[in-house]
């Protein structure tokens, strides 16, 4: 399945959780390096159809996910 967007998996999510961002390389995310974090239990989840920079995709993440707990 492919990765749900950040508004799809907040509208299930309407309270303040833990949440770890895993933000990859240039190159992005290896099938191997997704298998392993899913089977961990992480959720795949997309920001957006651009294509971030690793230096500015953890600030945009963090920046998205307190808009939607109202921490802006």
């Amino acid at each position: 399945r492919a990765p749900q967007t950040l508004g799809e998996w907040a509208r299930t999510h309407t309270t303040e959780t833990d949440i770890a961002v895993v933000v990859g390389p240039e190159g992005g995310i290896s099938p191997a390096e997704m298998e392993s974090l899913l089977a961990a239990g992480a959720v795949g989840i997309r920001i957006g159809d651009n294509v971030l920079r690793t230096s500015t995709a953890g600030a945009a993440s963090f920046a998205a996910l307190r808009a939607i707990f109202g921490q802006y």
